[in-house]
């Protein structure tokens, strides 16, 4: 937050909100960047290469919430108020994290004040931002 002035003044005047900003701080710096390899259990081409049965397959779970092609050009942006915050943080279909909703629940106290106090910020150059 110390290095988005803006969104701080976003966030404290409500036009952005605290679900906004997680969300789309876990699209734009996914803290779980790459799972342990899968290996393929069958022949398959994808985006022209041919994967071969057996071969290592490294998943980049951070990079969906960077592409151009699901975020447009502005992918790389950091932006609490973009409508499209899709990432994989939390895993996708049979494989979604069953944590989700305590985490939820965690982010949604934090975000009340209950047992977390209220942050006070300091830039770099010393002045005081609350």
């Amino acid at each position: 937050m110390t290095g988005h002035p803006r969104l701080r003044e976003q966030l404290a005047s409500g036009e952005v909100g605290w679900e906004d900003t997680v969300e789309e701080t876990l699209r734009a710096e996914s803290p779980v960047a790459h799972l342990p390899f899968r290996f393929a259990t069958e022949e398959f081409e994808l985006g022209g290469v041919t994967i071969a049965k057996g071969d290592a397959i490294l998943i980049d779970h951070a990079g969906i919430g960077r592409d151009p092609a699901v975020h447009g050009e502005s992918a790389d942006v950091f932006d609490a108020t973009r409508s499209d915050k899709t990432h994989l943080t939390f895993g996708h279909g049979v494989h979604y994290c069953l944590g989700v909703r305590l985490a939820k629940v965690a982010k949604a106290c934090s975000r009340s004040g209950w047992r977390f106090p209220r942050p006070h910020w300091t830039t770099c150059a010393g002045a005081s931002v609350t």
